[in-house]
């Protein structure tokens, strides 16, 4: 698939699991830009007071994530779906006091342990420690369904 296609297929995978997400979507301006545009759902989840406490975000998060997993890999990352949430979004919850929240309600303590060198790369080692913190702070909810 090339990165048009790829983009497409992300907008409408978003926009049909976040509805809420369209209006932060620019028509002709977005096209083909498959980082904003799933950056656009961290733009939206940024709006949502406290959105780790709200279920159906997470379930719906979760969902999108399993879809991402069983996408095809891409050749590069222009068109990796996989390699996209994760700069695009993934990223981008270490660097939000509210996204950051959200942490523990989509990673397993293990999975995010397991990647720690990635994280500290990118997202730097006081905002992976900060979220590896909230793991000790009862933060999970019973139901957690880890993403990653």
């Amino acid at each position: 698939m090339d990165e048009l296609e790829v983009a497409a297929k992300l907008k409408t995978e978003i926009l049909n699991r976040f509805p809420e997400v369209e209006p932060f979507c620019f028509e002709g301006i977005d096209d083909g830009l498959s980082y904003i545009i799933v950056g656009h759902l961290a733009d939206w989840l940024k709006t949502v007071p406290d959105c780790s406490s709200n279920a159906d975000i997470v379930r719906r998060l979760n969902e999108f994530f399993e879809w991402v997993k069983g996408q095809p890999s891409g050749d590069d990352a222009s068109n990796d779906i996989l390699t996209i949430f994760t700069v695009a979004f993934l990223e981008d919850l270490f660097e939000s006091a509210n996204l950051v929240k959200l942490i523990p309600y989509i990673f397993s303590r293990e999975d995010l342990t397991a990647s720690k060198d990635y994280w500290i790369t990118f997202v730097g080692a006081m905002n992976y420690q900060f979220a590896l913190n909230l793991f000790d702070k009862d933060h999970q909810k019973s139901n957690n369904k880890p993403i990653l």
